[in-house]
């Protein structure tokens, strides 16, 4: 028998019982729902990827892994592996630097493993009331290293994932033109998690301001304007390098935050 969830996510949004369990029925649940342009092969791949992958790299201390996978009410349910929930990004106050170094930690796990999020953003982030802050969300997460392999599989650019806001100049470059550049359609996966992450860190500490709506420069005059007038060398910037070749990886990232003291977002990287 399921047990009673103590929280549980209806597609974005969060819900909880009108009166807490009692902790031994504590469980929390990520109710997987199917999209309205997937297929049902597509949706049960999806639901069992998730599972999959959540459930290798729960044991991160700052990524919400997965216990279970079950059927409710022609759903799936994702067993998380928490007994309480934390709040979105959105709804806290969490210090920027805490906020990105233990999400940098995070990436850099998932990506030494071949795993890209691919839809990081402040809904897939919880903050605890320790302060813990956790990856949570791996609905879209790409395999671009599987074990024992060494070339990596590229991204699929032809749809959409996650905000607008959040996504890489290369994903929208490749979405916009695949139609003529078949080359276009892909793009690797690892830069994608750190451009979002930038993003993030940024609107979290000018306490939720993007800054720009989407990264195209045929679209947005304001990322046309940091591209063609970039921001002095910083960390900030490092992260938002609209090449994702010259953008810094997520193990620099890590090494580099564990090895220096950075007063601020902004600080210089160099």
């Amino acid at each position: 028998m399921m047990r009673r969830p103590a929280s549980c996510w209806s597609g974005d949004t969060l819900s909880s019982p009108p009166s807490p369990p009692s902790p031994s029925s504590v469980a929390v649940l990520r109710r997987v729902y199917r999209r309205p342009s997937e297929s049902h092969r597509m949706f049960l791949k999806r639901a069992s990827s998730e599972y999959c992958i959540a459930s290798v790299v729960r044991y991160h201390p700052h990524i919400v892994g997965a216990l279970d996978l079950l059927m409710e009410d022609y759903h799936f349910c994702v067993v998380m592996a928490l007994t309480e929930m934390g709040n979105p990004l959105s709804r806290t106050s969490t210090p920027t630097m805490t906020l990105l170094t233990q999400l940098t930690d995070a990436i850099a796990y998932l990506h030494s493993l071949g795993i890209a999020h691919c839809n990081i953003q402040p809904n897939t982030i919880l903050v605890f009331p320790c302060g813990t802050v956790k990856l949570t969300g791996f609905g879209d997460a790409h395999v671009f290293c599987p074990p024992f392999q060494t070339t990596h599989i590229p991204l699929s650019t032809t749809k959409t994932v996650g905000l607008l806001a959040y996504q890489a100049p290369e994903v929208l470059g490749a979405w916009n033109h695949a139609h003529t550049n078949p080359l276009a359609a892909t793009a690797a996966a690892a830069p994608v998690d750190v451009w979002a992450l930038g993003i993030v860190v940024y609107a979290h500490a000018q306490e939720g301001r993007l800054p720009w709506s989407v990264a195209c420069l045929r679209h947005d005059a304001q990322y046309a304007q940091f591209q063609t007038h970039p921001p002095p060398s910083s960390l900030l910037h490092h992260l938002l390098d609209p090449n994702p070749v010259t953008r810094i990886n997520s193990q620099q990232l890590f090494t580099y935050l564990s090895s220096h003291h950075i007063p601020s977002l902004f600080s210089i990287l160099d």
